[in-house]
C-alpha cells in the first residue's frame, strides 16, 4: 500500500487547527508540526489524491501552500526500533521497548510495543502528563481521551486509579493500547473504547486526561465539564504556547479554574479544576 503525506502551511488565524479538522474526515491523520512553519498529515493514497486535496483546500476561506509526497508501505516496527530509546519520565516512571534491558532507578517501568500510535513517552506533552499522575490518581475514576498506545491510562492504573476508561478513534491505537493493557496486573480495571467522542453522561469522573489536538479540546470541552465531578481535575495538553489564548478564554467561560500551567519546549500542560 502507498500512503500520501501532505505538507502544508498558511497565513491565517488558527489555520493549524482548521486544516486538520477539515482533512480528518477524508482519512488523513498523524498531524504533526514540522520545521519552518510547515505541518504534515498522512493518509491512504487514492488515484486522484492530488486533485482531492486541492479540492479540499479550495473550500477554505484562505489560501494554503502545500506539497504532496508518496510513501511506500514501510516496516514501521523496524524504523521505530532503530530510533527508539528508553525514556525516563521521572524517578517514578520509565518507558522502554521490549528489546531494551530493564530500566533501573525508576519505581515503575512500562514496556511499549513498536507501533504507529501516539504515546511512546518521547513527546513533551506525554511526558508532562505522565509526570503529573503519580501520587494524584489513587482511588480515582479516570477518563483518557485520545489514549494512543494507552500509556497514560496504564500509568494511572499502575499508580492506583480505581478504574480507567481509555478512548481513541484509531483502530491501530486500540490494538496498541490492548497490548499494553494486557501486561497490567489490574487490566480488568481498564476499559478500552474505540470512539471519537466522550461517553455520554454527567459527573462520572474524578480526572479527565485530554492530550489531543487543540481544536478537538475546544469542541469537546463542554462534554468534559459535564462528565467531571465537582472538584475533579481536567488535564489538557497537545497545546502550543502560541495558540493557547482561545482555550484560556473557553476555560473562563465555562467556569473552570486553571490551577497549574507547565511548559516543555513549545508545548503546554494545563491543569484545571471544576
Amino acid at each position: 500500500m502507498t500512503f500520501v503525506v501532505v505538507y502544508y502551511k498558511a497565513e491565517a488565524p488558527d489555520w493549524e487547527n482548521i486544516v486538520p479538522a477539515l482533512l480528518s474526515p477524508h482519512g488523513f491523520d498523524a498531524f504533526s508540526q514540522e520545521e519552518e512553519g510547515w505541518w504534515q498529515a498522512s493518509g491512504p493514497e487514492a488515484p486522484d489524491s492530488g486533485e482531492q486535496i486541492q479540492s479540499i483546500f479550495d473550500t477554505f476561506p484562505f489560501s494554503v501552500e502545500w506539497r504532496l509526497r508518496h510513501v511506500e508501505e514501510t516496516n514501521w516496527n523496524a524504523v521505530w526500533e532503530a530510533s527508539y530509546a528508553p525514556v525516563k519520565i521521572s524517578d517514578a516512571i520509565g518507558i522502554r521497548a521490549a528489546f531494551h534491558e530493564a530500566m533501573s532507578g525508576v519505581e515503575e517501568e512500562f514496556v511499549v510495543e513498536a507501533a504507529m500510535a501516539f504515546g511512546t513517552g518521547h513527546h513533551a506533552t506525554t511526558q508532562m502528563m505522565a509526570a503529573w499522575l503519580p501520587g494524584k490518581v489513587a482511588g480515582k475514576k479516570v477518563l483518557d481521551m485520545g489514549t494512543g498506545t494507552g500509556i497514560l491510562a496504564c500509568i494511572a492504573l499502575r499508580f492506583g486509579a480505581q478504574k480507567v476508561w481509555a478512548i481513541d478513534n484509531d483502530p491501530k491505537a486500540m490494538r496498541s493500547a490492548e497490548t499494553l493493557r494486557s501486561k497490567e496486573p489490574r487490566a480488568e480495571q481498564m476499559e478500552l473504547i474505540c470512539a471519537a467522542e466522550p461517553p455520554e453522561g454527567v459527573a462520572r469522573f474524578d480526572l479527565i486526561l485530554a492530550n489531543i489536538q487543540l481544536h478537538v479540546i475546544l469542541e469537546q470541552l463542554p462534554a468534559y465539564i459535564k462528565l467531571l465531578r465537582p472538584g475533579g481535575f481536567l488535564l489538557l495538553s497537545g497545546i502550543l504556547k502560541s495558540k493557547v489564548a482561545p482555550l484560556l478564554d473557553a476555560l473562563k467561560e465555562h467556569g473552570l479554574s486553571l490551577i497549574e500551567k507547565q511548559q516543555q519546549e513549545e508545548w503546554l500542560l494545563l491543569v484545571c479544576q471544576k
